[in-house]
Parts: C-alpha cells; structure tokens; sequence
C-alpha cells in the first residue's frame, strides 16, 4: 500500500535528522520528524485500523501532528523515485462522525535543503521557510475499515524557486486505535518534475 512506503520514508527522515542544529528552522525539521517517529511508533505501527462500525456515532476529532510534501521524478508506488523536493509542516485535519466528513489543512512547512540525502543516515538540514498550505477535504469510504477518501490542493514554495504544485491530489485516511485517537493521511500523483515524469506526495501522522 502506498501509505506504508511514505511513512517508511518519513521514519527514514526521521532517523536521519539528529545531531545540533543552528538555526531555529533546523529545529522545527528536527522536532516534527521527531514527532512523526513517536507517533508513527506508538500509535500506528502498534494499533491496528478501526472498524468502520467502532467510530463515533456523532461529534468531531481534530487531528494534529507533522506532515512530508514531496516531489520528483520516478514513480514512489513503484519503488523508482527520486526525491528532489521535500517540505515539512505541521497539518491539522478535523473529521465529522456525524456527517463523515473530513477536512483540514497543513501549513508552515519548512524546506529538506540537502534533500539528496532523504532517506539516509546524514544530518537533514532546513534550508528557509515554505510559503503555501495545503488544503484537504473528503468523505468516509464504503468500506468496513475507519478510511476515509480526500483530496489535497495548494502550492507550496520554499527556496531557490523550490515548488509542489497539489491538485486534486486523491488520497486516504485512516482512523487506528480503540479510541480513534490516531490518523494517517497519504497520498500520491503523476506530475511532470524538471520536464520528466514524475510525481508529489504528502504522508502525515496525526494524533487528537
């Protein structure tokens, strides 16, 4: 499935940004991929994907936590990419259980400056801020698993004419936990990338 290969890929950035940082930008990086490892750990990896039918018959659940837009040329899905643009920001996604909605957004992303080095084990180091939100909105899926089908828009773009460009960009999210208290959020589509065929991505973890 496509989710579990992004979210590899941001533990992978996640065990790579450590060490100091000198700059207030290096540490978000730092921080929010930090974060992403604990929840993905604690809250993903170890709990299985709701029942469909264990969700909250009404009220809402606002979902926080740290979100990976990437971009490159290649195919993620099968195992070819190759990233040249990575932001990471913080998204905030609320669901509906009454309606099945779900909706929300992820913003203040920061750029991956020695983006070459996604997925290894050296230091990941922010280059300057993103300008850009992205924006997400879906419904509940006919399926018996807590998923949820939505879509990204937006333009992200960082330095260095850095961009991401989101449109209509389907994706899945996905409720785990007894208590519903834990969400993950992918997604990935064919774009051209530096004249080639490529793609952009958004994976996220989130807790309530």
């Amino acid at each position: 499935m496509t989710y579990m290969k992004c979210a590899a890929a941001l533990a992978a950035m996640t065990l790579s940004a450590c060490g100091g940082s000198a700059t207030s930008n290096d540490d978000l990086l730092n921080d929010r991929l930090s974060q992403a490892q604990s929840i993905f750990d604690d809250q993903i990896a170890a709990q299985s994907v709701l029942a469909a039918s264990d969700l909250p018959d009404d009220g809402s659940g606002r979902f926080t936590g740290p979100m990976v837009a990437t971009g490159g040329v290649g195919d993620p899905r099968n195992d070819t990419e190759q990233t040249r643009v990575a932001f990471v920001g913080a998204a905030d996604i609320t669901i509906d259980f009454a309606t099945g909605g779900i909706s929300g957004s992820a913003d203040d992303f920061v750029d991956v400056e020695n983006v070459e080095d996604f997925g290894s084990d050296i230091d990941l180091v922010s280059g300057g801020a993103v300008d850009g939100t992205l924006t997400f909105e879906g419904d509940q899926a006919t399926t018996t698993n807590a998923s949820y089908i939505l879509t990204a828009n937006g333009r992200l773009e960082g330095p260095n004419d850095a961009f991401l460009d989101f449109e209509n960009v389907l994706g899945l999210a996905e409720v785990y936990g007894d208590d519903a208290d834990a969400l993950q959020v992918s997604g990935t589509d064919d774009a051209e990338f530096d004249g080639e065929d490529g793609f952009v991505s958004y994976t996220g973890v989130a807790t309530r």
